[in-house]
């Protein structure tokens, strides 16, 4: 019995039985960091022939029977799969709904086959700049790689991190460098402060470096003939000068109180001054870590590290201290990682567990315990996201919900002017107020109470410099940790 063919832009959840001939145009995995052998899911993007196309999940109970199979490029036959929601942060494609493997799914591969190998749903510049675009969809962009660095001139920045910033630098190695067309697939379209840019999902962005299909052909062939193109090589950009640190937290960013923060209804980088009023106990204040930074767990008599992806001998210890922050609106909970707690306290962790008597004891040692009833500025960089199970949920792109952003621990002067908003929240007894923040969102997170905070990766800790003119001044140096 020949099964009827159905579209992708038809599939509903009306009836169970489907039956569609796709070419998967995008295949991803997502790994398993307890299990680098079996990954978490297999997920793809399935195109048909009018163009339609779908999100598409195996779980991971069923890696192991389809992952043999499935290829990307390739075109199959595909029944008896069930139909669920399109839903989350971001989704993968414009349809309602998804395609979800089962146990007796057919697959079937096809090998002459009329749908095009390329299947792009290209999303021009200015709809993506626009204020109205729907950045909860992930999209295709095609354009001209005009330079390299953290400031650009070109329309629109697109940052890339991990193994796709390895790809850029593989490609750049090339030495083919001149009116570079880029294909960038399956982007997130990011807005921060009005600003609008582009960046790698974690598994399913893909690079495509002078592609030879049609439309990429003829861009790059209208640069070559057209002499007010670009058509230099690239070049790094310079960045552009950073504000010192007490203009960053004084001046230059809003302030705010934890009341406000937890009120906020949209995204927001803003100051807030609060008081260490006690350390959460029961859980370990210091974690094992891989060179990059990431926790790792045992396996094999070795340790793991997932984004590493790779086993490792040597590990370093990491800060992670968990703490009730409180001012004259609201308390929080923070969790202050490596830099940071480095900074303030003046010892690396590896160092304190060497003076530590008991290191295994999940009970602070009294250098920790010295930061009780400080006060510090903390800024934080927060998303918001809807949540049934609590009033509000603040998070990164991690799951985080208040992440600081500048990576420096400084003390200040209270001789200096302070803005209003903070001067009206400090205690009379807080004569001890430090600016704190993290570079790179890895030093310090903040949530509400009722939310628990996720495991947050930690940078290694550096010494940036700072104007010795200016009354900001580096708390201590950090040691440096020995492998």
């Amino acid at each position: 019995m020949v099964l009827a063919t159905d579209f992708i832009a038809d599939i509903d959840s009306s009836k169970e039985s489907w039956h569609i001939v796709a070419r998967v145009v995008r295949l991803w995995k997502i790994p398993n960091f307890h299990n680098a052998k079996i990954p978490l899911a297999l997920e793809m993007v399935l195109c048909d022939e009018r163009g339609g196309k779908i999100h598409t999940v195996v779980r991971r109970t069923l890696v192991y029977k389809f992952q043999s199979t499935l290829i990307e490029g390739a075109a199959y036959s595909i029944s008896n799969f069930g139909v669920g929601e399109n839903s989350g942060e971001f989704k993968y494609s414009m349809h309602l709904y998804k395609v979800n493997f089962e146990y007796h799914t057919r697959v079937v591969l096809i090998r002459d086959c009329t749908i095009p190998r390329f299947q792009f749903s290209f999303v021009s510049l200015a709809d993506v700049m626009a204020p109205s675009f729907d950045n909860s969809y992930l999209v295709d962009v095609i354009g001209v790689l005009t330079g390299i660095g953290t400031e650009k001139e070109s329309k629109i920045e697109c940052a890339l991190f991990e193994n796709y910033l390895d790809d850029l630098n593989a490609f750049l190695a090339s030495g083919n460098t001149t009116n570079v067309v880029v294909v960038v697939q399956l982007a997130k379209v990011k807005s921060f402060k009005g600003k609008v840019s582009l960046q790698n999902s974690l598994h399913a962005t893909k690079l495509i470096f002078n592609p030879d299909f049609d439309k990429a052909v003829e861009l790059r062939k209208r640069l070559e003939e057209n002499t007010e193109s670009v058509s230099q090589p690239l070049s790094q950009i310079a960045e552009v000068p950073k504000l010192t640190m007490e203009e960053e937290f004084l001046t230059h960013t809003v302030m705010k109180t934890i009341e406000e923060l937890k009120d906020s209804n949209e995204e927001c980088c803003c100051i807030v001054m609060a008081t260490i009023k006690h350390l959460i106990e029961g859980e370990d204040w210091w974690y094992k870590a891989c060179r990059c930074g990431t926790s790792v767990f045992s396996d094999s008599k070795m340790y793991y590290c997932g984004t590493c992806n790779k086993h490792i001998v040597s590990v370093f210890y990491r800060y992670r201290l968990k703490v009730c922050v409180i001012d004259s609106t609201d308390s929080a909970t923070l969790v202050i990682f490596d830099r940071d707690a480095a900074s303030l306290l003046d010892i690396s962790c590896s160092d304190l567990l060497e003076s530590t008597s008991q290191p295994n004891d999940k009970s602070f040692p009294a250098e920790i315990s010295t930061l009780v009833d400080q006060t510090f500025l903390f800024k934080v960089e927060n998303k918001i996201v809807s949540n049934s199970r609590f009033e509000t949920s603040y998070k990164t792109d991690d799951s985080l919900d208040y992440v600081i952003s500048d990576s420096q621990l400084v003390g200040v002067d209270l001789s200096i002017d302070l803005p209003k908003q903070l001067s009206q929240t400090v205690n009379d007894d807080g004569d001890n107020t430090v600016l704190m923040g993290s570079g790179d969102g890895q030093g310090l997170t903040m949530d509400s109470d009722s939310v628990t905070p996720c495991k947050r990766n930690s940078a290694e800790c550096t010494d940036d410099s700072i104007d010795a003119s200016s009354s900001v001044k580096l708390k201590k140096v950090i040691k440096q940790e020995k492998e």
